[in-house]
């Protein structure tokens, strides 16, 4: 079997994110090109950063603690069709725009 991988990141091909690609293929000689083959029947979506905003939300505080939570994005459209990786959490130490954000 020959196989040929394309990388399908929208930025390197012209197609939006949550794009179905599928294939065809043809053989090509001296002479001409034979029929393309049937398209695929599996294809997959472009892929992209995850679109959706995390809702998050302070669950309880203590004197020395705080606890966060959210909604996990579940849908593969949140995702950008993309498997996730992790969640990061950041924080400062107040309203001062100056204090930067930390990822922890």
């Amino acid at each position: 079997m020959s196989i040929f991988t394309a990388n399908l990141l929208p930025t390197d091909l012209k197609y939006p994110i949550n794009t179905l690609i599928r294939a065809i293929v043809s053989a090509t000689n001296d002479l001409g090109s034979s029929d393309f083959s049937s398209p695929n029947t599996v294809g997959v979506m472009t892929q992209s950063r995850p679109i959706s905003t995390v809702v998050a939300s302070i669950t309880s505080t203590t004197q020395t603690s705080i606890t966060v939570g959210w909604t996990p994005l579940t849908l593969s459209s949140d995702l950008g069709y993309a498997p996730l990786i992790r969640y990061q959490i950041y924080w400062n130490q107040g309203p001062d725009p100056v204090d930067p954000w930390v990822y922890k």
